[in-house]
């Protein structure tokens, strides 16, 4: 499986899950309730864009780390 295919089903994941807590270098970012998630690809690198009612991310990056927990 390839490192796009893993980041969507782990956003699949996390939408699933009542609440979850975004961070980037290991700096809290936001706490997203009903989270909804969209991924694209552009070239070697891909857009997330997690949002609820509350908040709205976005993010371009050609490298994620993903953790449980």
């Amino acid at each position: 499986m390839n490192d796009w295919a893993e980041l969507d089903r782990a956003l699949g994941a996390m939408a699933e899950s009542s609440c979850t807590e975004v961070c980037e270098d290991h700096e809290w970012l936001a706490e997203l309730t009903a989270l909804h998630c969209e991924l694209r690809h552009e070239g070697k690198s891909s857009l997330v864009h997690l949002w609820s009612d509350e908040r709205n991310l976005t993010r371009r990056d050609d490298r994620f780390a993903y953790s449980r927990g």
